[in-house]
């Protein structure tokens, strides 16, 4: 049994919350930080930004982009 903790999976869990709100006809929505967008580089290319959203817990805002 592990339990992981830290910013990271507070952003992530957040960020799926953000998930719901997010129409998509598809039956899957994948949403990523900008930051995430940043590290994976031209593999990165079909995504479409969703601008900034305030996240839960946090004191910046985060960018956050749909993969399409």
């Amino acid at each position: 049994n592990y339990t992981i903790v830290g910013d990271t999976v507070n952003s992530a869990t957040r960020i799926l919350s953000e998930a719901k709100d997010v129409e998509d006809p598809a039956d899957v929505v994948v949403l990523a930080s900008g930051e995430t967008i940043r590290a994976a580089g031209k593999e990165a290319r079909d995504c479409e930004s969703l601008g900034t959203r305030q996240l839960r817990g946090r004191m910046e805002a985060v960018e956050l982009f749909r993969v399409v």
